[in-house]
This record gives structure tokens, C-alpha cells and sequence, in this order.
């Protein structure tokens, strides 16, 4: 059975601005990461 998870509409806020940069290229962030 899987349940549906809804994130509460007082918790939406945290989570509106991102915690790190968002990168729409690929070769960018591949170029930022480095070796693992």
C-alpha cells in the first residue's frame, strides 16, 4: 500500500528558498562538484 505524503501548509515556507545554488547546466555543476 503506498500513502500519498503531503507536506502541512505551515511547514510550505521553510522550504520555499533553496539551501544551496540551482543549476540549470549540467557541465556546470558536474565543473563545481569536483572528483568524489
Amino acid at each position: 500500500m503506498t500513502l500519498p505524503l503531503r507536506l502541512p501548509d505551515d511547514l510550505r515556507s521553510a522550504f520555499k528558498e533553496p539551501l544551496g545554488p540551482v543549476y540549470t547546466d549540467a557541465e556546470a555543476l558536474l565543473a563545481e562538484a569536483g572528483d568524489p
